[in-house]
């Protein structure tokens, strides 16, 4: 006969099996045919919009390749990030406002880890809806400009254990996702 301390553990360990099924629902291995972990070459093999310009650090560890959609484009702009030369991030800002690419999302890669997560920061208010897996990390974040009224969409998709590498290597370009963009 089971104890309550066993029906406990087990009730735990069926809820956290089904969580893992439920929020790991066809998160991507990459962004648009580039898979994590693929070289400069590979990423730009797979880049549609121009133009582009790219970014190395002095010590050659990080590189940003930025680039713009044409107008018309539900995507304003497209950020890859790359460390040792291996794509590891790609952050998406959207043209469009509001709840739609959250919604799309939701439809896209079913519920949430977390949802809504409120803050703020110097680019103004913030919310987060997070999925996310034992690769990858979605993250939407609806941001209300300081002295504005409409919310702007990014999307910032990760590869965590790139990303965990990275962090490793130089957690303040990590965490800050600001790099000076050079043209070529």
């Amino acid at each position: 006969m089971l104890n309550i301390r066993t029906t406990a553990i087990l009730a735990v360990a069926f809820v956290l099996m089904g969580y893992a099924c439920t929020c790991a629902e066809n998160l991507p291995d990459g962004y648009d045919g580039a898979k994590w972990g693929a070289s400069v070459d590979d990423v730009q093999q797979h880049i549609s919009f121009f133009p582009m310009s790219a970014c190395d650090t002095p010590d050659g560890k990080f590189k940003t390749i930025y680039v713009v959609a044409p107008d018309g484009e539900k995507i304003k702009n497209i950020t890859y990030y790359l460390f040792n030369n291996k794509l590891f991030q790609v952050e998406i800002e959207m043209c469009c406002t509001g709840d739609a690419v959250l919604d799309e999302l939701k439809n896209k890669y079913g519920k949430p880890v977390a949802e809504r997560i409120l803050s703020k920061d110097s680019a103004g208010k913030c919310m987060s809806t997070v999925w996310r897996d034992d690769k990858t990390e979605v993250i939407c974040r609806q941001i209300l400009p300081n002295k504005e009224v409409i919310w702007k969409n990014k999307v910032l998709y990760s590869s965590l254990p790139i990303r965990a590498a990275a962090e490793k290597g130089d957690s303040g370009r990590i965490i800050q996702y600001k790099t000076k963009i050079i043209s070529k």
